[in-house]
């Protein structure tokens, strides 16, 4: 696991050019394989880390607007929240940036914070 550390985060042709060296043809087929893989399987292998949900009931609680802010593709967050029904009973305002639109972290949370 701690291998994949570098992973979690970051656009994944952007961790497969640092961590690998990819060539943008190397990480298009790497990214590729990653969605074949995680559509079938590796969507049933997440898992929410305790005291999440008592997290996000408490701040719905104090009044905060929960915002989940993605540069993931609309069907991967889809067939994703279905999987854990409870974020979508929770988050009262639903923001799904695509990767091609909003390519980086930080502009889906900026263009998140503004929608709010």
């Amino acid at each position: 696991m701690e291998e994949l550390v570098n992973f979690i985060g970051p656009p994944l042709q952007d961790s497969f050019e640092r961590e690998f060296h990819f060539t943008p043809q190397q990480c298009a087929q790497a990214v590729s394989f990653y969605r074949e893989y995680f559509s079938v399987t590796g969507i049933y292998e997440n898992h929410i880390y305790p005291g999440i949900p008592k997290l996000l009931r408490a701040l719905l609680g104090a009044g905060k607007v929960l915002v989940l802010a993605t540069s993931k593709r609309l069907h991967t967050v889809s067939r994703s929240s279905r999987t854990f029904i409870w974020i979508i009973s929770s988050v009262k305002l639903w923001v799904a940036i695509l990767t091609a639109a909003v390519p980086k972290k930080a502009e889906v949370i900026a263009a998140a914070t503004i929608t709010a």
